[in-house]
């Protein structure tokens, strides 16, 4: 391991002498093995030594010219890789001094060790413990964000000088240590290519010190085109998904820990490879040709070894799709491919699993936690939630109807990947990959892996996005469908997307008067699918959390209506801003009685709402020197606060806490919205809680339950 100290005073500029001396040398070589042909082998040869002597003088003489051939390729090799490590030791060294310089910026210290020590105020000794810590953990978590970046930084220097000391090694070993190697690979993405399919080709006899260097190898350029290409030209489709069987026969078992970390980086970065070379940037790429061998055998059984399993080239292929940024040109031959493999026999997966003993806890997938890895749609989904133009391009309604139905109500594969039962209560996680995709697709946005929508401008939603929202409502909520009965594990993406179209469609719906259907989503169909979401208090807590920024959108824009001689009033608009605050207090109820069906008390899920919203409500509160007259987020973190601080204290009132948090909340904005407006906070409460205790009382109606 590279030191802290060694990386920050290292002088580089040694290693680009070595370099620089070496890159005359082969020239030299190159000029002296032409000298020894021309002046001394050639005429030799020609005629002017002859017998027995000569001919076995001349054969020294060409061995040796051969010699000085090998020993030019040798030094050229050693060139490039003294080059190449010195440009990846320069990096990490930059990024070692831009971390100590971001460090003193901030006030923090740096020690010869890499420690990094930050000192608190010395108004701060004399505050209480809580004061204290809030005071110092800004700079706990600066100083803990550059000890992240000099480990970083260090990592890379590492791997950068275990790269070059394994390269050095193998180009000046050679077959026969006593001569010049004349098949010295050097340096650089095309030669380190090399290295690794050499590497990989020998995977299962691979010491663990190759091993490494192969992890290595793949981790430092998976994402290049000028090696991932060449990588996967060399490895050939067919020799690819050889591969990654033979890394999920050697890891996907009971295995050594060292071993199984080394093949699951293996494993991930050789998707990150698939993902460079079968792309359209800059670059070279695999041709079409690459791609049509590659679905032929994914259609394919592929003999990896095992006693009875063989499993498809497409099952191979669905433990690499998941990790890199896949194309969407490629995404789209392989997922219909795929797809249509399926269509001609939907069983076709859940055939070819492994049974027996012997395959107890064996996986195809070691990388990620997606599962064992045996539904390959499970990869595919979740590389179409890192892809939202491939994601909404598979599930387009006009393009492939009914696909968003049938991709919810399939029968996707257990993929159990530990060794004893399958526990009560588990969904497979293709149907989590399945919510991503499902996401990425109606919001045009990458998931951010949670709760929430990812930070930054969302895109606006084209009518593609819009039908493949409405087919999920319909397949998720409709009489058709599940019946707002979904799995778990969709709750969270299904939370995001309701959230996501608050503002196209939801608000309305939340709205409407007597739960008429919507231009949008059918009624009871959108009522079921957000109380389906809601049995998770944080998907909950992200919808509900839209509904009150919406609706303080509204108010902010729909000033309080004054006429004299008349009470202050609200115009349509802003009485429908608790109309929607009151439906979803009544699907919280709903949420709340079906969650505790299942198991989870009240209190249980008020505590994890009351955790999310609460760190919701830090994003709306104006922050200092900035103008205040963003009412919308003013009524909104008041509304929030109102919201958990009632769970909190809890109420004395005859229905559930629930109903007093809505009511608090809905008063907050109500009064904060008078106060804005320079009127009676009374009056407009009053108005606001009757228009919202009337939508409550309906909610359970929309629903069909009452």
């Amino acid at each position: 391991m590279v030191d802290f100290i060694h990386l920050r005073d290292v002088d580089l500029g040694t290693l680009v002498t070595a370099a620089e001396v070496w890159a005359t040398l082969p020239d030299r070589m190159h000029t002296q093995h032409g000298d020894v042909d021309r002046d001394v082998v050639s005429p030799l040869t020609g005629g002017a030594w002859k017998g027995a002597e000569a001919t076995a003088a001349i054969g020294e003489l060409r061995a040796m010219s051969g010699q000085m051939e090998d020993a030019h390729t040798e030094a050229t090799a050693l060139r490039t890789v003294l080059l190449d490590a010195a440009s990846d030791l320069r990096t990490a060294k930059e990024h070692l001094t831009k971390a100590i310089a971001d460090a003193a910026d901030q006030k923090l210290t740096v020690d010869d060790n890499g420690g990094v020590h930050w000192t608190a105020p010395s108004y701060a000794r004399n505050l209480p413990p809580d004061d204290y810590d809030a005071v110092t953990k800004p700079l706990k978590e600066a100083a803990q964000g550059i000890a992240d970046r000099i480990g970083r930084a260090l990592t890379e220097a590492t791997a950068a000088d275990q790269r070059a000391a394994f390269a050095l090694n193998a180009d000046t070993r050679g077959d026969d240590p006593k001569r010049f190697n004349g098949k010295a690979v050097g340096a650089g993405p095309a030669q380190d290519a090399r290295r690794a399919t050499d590497l990989a080709d020998r995977l299962m006899m691979l010491s663990p010190a190759e091993r490494g260097e192969l992890r290595n190898l793949l981790a430092a350029n998976a994402d290049d085109p000028a090696f991932s290409t060449p990588f996967l030209n060399q490895q050939g489709p067919r020799g690819t998904l050889w591969l990654a069987g033979m890394i999920a026969k050697l890891g996907g078992g009971d295995v050594p820990k060292g071993l199984q970390e080394d093949l699951r980086a293996i494993q991930a970065d050789l998707g990150r490879v698939l993902a460079a070379g079968t792309g359209k940037g800059p670059g070279p790429h695999v041709d079409r040709a690459w791609v049509d061998e590659l679905m032929r055998a994914g259609r394919e059984k592929t003999d990896i070894g095992l006693y009875s399993f063989r499993p498809y080239g497409y099952q191979l292929l669905g433990t690499l799709l998941d990790t890199g940024h896949q194309d969407t040109d490629f995404l789209r031959l392989i997922g219909q491919d795929m797809r249509a493999m399926e269509r001609d026999d939907p069983a076709v997966w859940m055939k070819n699993t492994p049974s027996g003993a012997m395959y107890n806890g064996f996986r195809l997938d070691i990388a990620d936690g997606h599962g064992a890895g045996l539904d390959p749609m499970t990869g595919l989904m979740a590389a179409f939630g890192n892809n939202p133009e491939a994601s909404k391009e598979f599930f387009d309604p006009a393009k492939h109807p009914g696909e968003v139905g049938y991709m919810l109500k399939r029968h996707w594969l257990p993929d159990w990947a530990g060794a004893g039962p399958i526990p009560e209560g588990y969904n497979p996680p293709g149907l989590d990959q399945l919510g991503r995709a499902l996401e990425a697709a109606a919001t045009g946005q990458t998931p951010g892996g949670g709760y929430g929508l990812p930070g930054g401008p969302h895109p606006p939603h084209d009518e593609t996005m819009r039908q493949i929202m409405r087919d999920t409502v319909a397949t998720l909520g409709g009489d058709d469908g599940l019946r707002g009965k979904f799995a778990a594990n969709l709750r969270d993406s299904v939370g995001n997307m309701v959230a996501s179209y608050m503002g196209d469609g939801v608000y309305d719906q939340l709205v409407a008067k007597d739960g008429q259907n919507g231009a949008m989503f059918h009624d009871r169909d959108l009522m079921r699918v957000i109380t389906g979401a809601g049995n998770d208090p944080e998907a909950f807590a992200v919808m509900h959390g839209a509904t009150v920024e919406h609706a303080a959108g509204v108010l902010a824009a729909h000033p309080v209506v004054k006429a004299p001689g008349a009470l202050p009033a609200m115009d349509v608009e802003a009485r429908q801003a608790f109309n929607a605050l009151g439906t979803m207090d009544g699907l919280r109820d709903e949420s709340i009685v079906a969650a505790r069906e299942a198991g989870v008390t009240e209190a249980t899920w008020n505590r994890k709402y009351q955790t999310l919203a609460s760190a919701q409500i830090l994003s709306y509160i104006p922050h200092v020197g900035v103008p205040a007259g963003r009412m919308m987020d003013i009524y909104t973190a008041h509304a929030l606060a109102a919201d958990t601080a009632a769970l909190e204290h809890g109420s004395g009132l005859s229905r559930t806490e629930n109903y007093w948090s809505g009511w608090s909340s809905s008063q907050a904005m109500a009064e904060e919205y008078a106060r804005a407006n320079t009127t009676s906070a009374e009056e407009i409460a009053d108005l606001a809680e009757d228009r919202r205790a009337q939508a409550m009382d309906t909610a359970a109606r929309r629903l069909a339950r009452k």
